[in-house]
């Protein structure tokens, strides 16, 4: 037979868990300064300056 938890024990196990799979998410979550900024800085900024090729200017 298998053995009894109590229901106690089985609501803050899942509690522990849901809030473990909260902060995985979390940082999966893409921020714009650390995640999007170096990539627009790295692929667009050399024309989208001012006086570039770029009709707008990312640089602000």
């Amino acid at each position: 037979m298998g053995t009894k938890i109590y229901p106690s024990f089985q609501k803050a196990f899942i509690a522990i868990m849901f809030l473990l799979g909260t902060e995985k998410l979390q940082s999966q979550i893409p921020l714009y300064y650390e995640d999007i900024a170096p990539i627009i800085y790295e692929k667009c900024s050399q024309c989208h300056r001012p006086c570039e090729s770029g009709p707008f200017n990312l640089l602000l």
